[in-house]
């Protein structure tokens, strides 16, 4: 069989854990490690949370989010929040562009672990294109000085002080930018050690599907354009079966 080589990594393990970047000071007596529940809405987890000492509000968690929060316009108003600026943001295919409020929140609690001085950007996700029933997107930038933890098996958010065990390549493997060669060569490694398969390399392999974090919800259009694009890299291989993460 000839097999299409991966375009990241291979998930192997039903839980998946990291150290986000850009820590915000965090101060609370709250036990660790700490479990929070998790609900899968339209395919994103959410948990419940606080902002500002008020909630619970619910909010998706966003393996994707490149920033530390964002929040509902709705609950903006609903906290009398004032904008301190605004950004211009793109979409992933540099297409548009949307001016966004800037806010500063007092405070996130998440199941008693406060983290403060959040800066969030705000929009409309109810009235996007495919409407979200959250009232704001959670970035692990926020809990940077902890090891999260998102099992999808137990249905729960974990949250501990610790360091995952150096990377083996089969169950642990490594997500930094700065090592994304080491990244690439892991899973095709694993499927090379595997008798009678071929690997076939995609043209434009390291375009994205489209589909990271919650960017097919919320920007349809693109997405869609995105996946296209990658679908037919993927059928031009001539390849049987395509392996993913």
């Amino acid at each position: 069989q000839k097999f299409l080589r991966l375009s990241l990594i291979v998930a192997i393990t039903l839980s998946c854990s990291w150290h986000a970047r850009d820590a915000h000071s965090a101060g609370s007596t709250a036990k660790l490690p700490l479990e929070i529940p998790i609900k899968i809405d339209g395919g994103m987890p959410t948990i419940e949370l606080m902002v500002n000492g008020q909630g619970p509000f619910v909010f998706g968690i966003d393996t994707g989010a490149q920033g530390g929060a964002r929040i509902d316009s709705s609950l903006m108003e609903k906290l009398a929040l004032k904008p301190s600026g605004h950004v211009r943001a793109t979409d992933r295919s540099g297409r548009n562009p949307q001016m966004a409020e800037m806010v500063k929140l007092e405070s996130i609690e998440v199941g008693g672990l406060r983290f403060t001085d959040v800066t969030a950007g705000s929009r409309n996700y109810r009235k996007s294109p495919r409407p979200l029933n959250i009232d704001g997107i959670l970035g692990l930038s926020v809990m940077s000085e902890y090891m999260v933890t998102l099992d999808y098996q137990a249905k729960m958010l974990r949250i501990e002080k610790g360091e995952l065990p150096k990377a083996d390549g089969a169950e642990i493997l490594i997500v930094a930018l700065n090592r994304s060669d080491e990244l690439r060569a892991y899973p095709r490694e694993l499927l090379r050690s595997i008798p009678g398969l071929e690997l076939a390399e995609p043209d434009e392999w390291q375009i994205c599907c489209g589909s990271a974090g919650i960017y097919n919800l919320v920007q349809p259009a693109a997405a869609a354009e995105l996946g296209a694009r990658k679908a037919a890299n993927l059928l031009a291989t001539g390849a049987e079966a395509i392996a993913a993460a």
